[in-house]
């Protein structure tokens, strides 16, 4: 059994956070960028919005490295709606004051443009 961190995910003994297959869904927030790694590979990171069950909204942070996923996610910009499917990964990050706060990554293995979002951060217009 994983041990857990102190916002209460759960760890690995290695220290790796546990990664799990997902499917977000949301607003992006800033348009994509496009990188080219080390090894001269490309590769596009976007910053989106995701709604909790009782309507917050949570960064996610989103990386693509095949070209299917490389393809669609390097065309977004800020206001797409997007459903991105992949394997999350969820860690903690500390901000200056020293506060422990949630960190979502993803992988995106498939991304799919929305003609609307999923839902609503309001979560009385969810019902």
């Amino acid at each position: 059994m994983p041990s857990l961190n102190p916002v209460g995910i759960p760890v690995l003994q290695d220290g790796e956070e546990v990664k799990i297959e997902a499917m977000i869904s949301g607003r992006v927030y800033s348009d994509s960028r496009q990188r080219n790694g080390k090894n001269g590979k490309p590769y596009a990171t976007v910053k989106m919005w995701a709604c909790s069950d009782e309507g917050q909204q949570m960064f996610v942070n989103v990386i693509a490295f095949n070209d299917e996923s490389f393809k669609a996610m390097k065309k977004l910009k800020k206001d797409d709606a997007v459903s991105i499917v992949g394997p999350l990964s969820i860690g903690t990050w500390q901000d200056k004051e020293g506060v422990v706060h949630p960190s979502i990554d993803l992988k995106a293995i498939k991304v799919t443009t929305l003609q609307k979002p999923y839902r609503n951060c309001n979560p009385q217009q969810n019902r």
